[in-house]
């Protein structure tokens, strides 16, 4: 089994270039992580000066990745296990204490058992958010024609275009 590496990146740019394609495989779920680093690089302010980048490689492939903002909040991209555990571990040789976590669930709470393991730091749920994956396909509505208008059902035509009319 090949190890896996952490890199800790010097800037949001060096990080975005390194994590940004796997960033990207998962846009949605990981915005969060790539657009506070996207706005450090296009217009960053005093406060970026302190932020944490850091990226898990395994195979040559990013697997993980992590940014610390000024605010103390640690953002997560899901990962395995060892990876996490890379993570909290060196935030926690570097002092980095986290103040909130925000990631997918599982990434959250393996991270928080690592920094607990490793600087006895308790945490507290405040608030959980949920994300949302689209396992299936949804079905649609059949189309209608084009040039065609769609009327509200239980009102007439004149009742609709009424309704329509300002909005356009």
């Amino acid at each position: 089994m090949t190890a896996i590496h952490l890199t800790v990146h010097e800037s949001a740019a060096e990080f975005l270039a390194a994590a940004g394609a796997f960033l990207n495989l998962s846009e949605a779920e990981n915005s969060i992580v790539s657009i506070s680093a996207a706005r450090m690089v296009s217009g960053p302010t005093g406060d970026d000066a302190d932020a944490y980048f850091a990226s898990v490689e395994h195979e040559g492939a990013v697997v993980a990745a992590a940014l610390y903002n000024s605010s103390g909040s640690v953002m997560l991209t899901g990962a395995s296990a060892p990876a996490l555990t890379l993570l909290a571990a060196d935030m926690a040789g570097r002092s980095r204490a986290p103040k909130s976590m925000v990631g997918p669930l599982a990434a959250c709470e393996t991270f928080a058992r690592e920094w607990i393991a490793r600087t006895g730091q308790r945490h507290a749920l405040r608030f959980h958010l949920r994300h949302y994956e689209l396992h299936r396909r949804p079905s649609l509505p059949r189309r209608l024609p084009p040039r065609r208008l769609r009327y509200l059902r239980g009102s007439s035509r004149r009742d609709s275009h009424t309704m329509w009319m300002p909005i356009f």
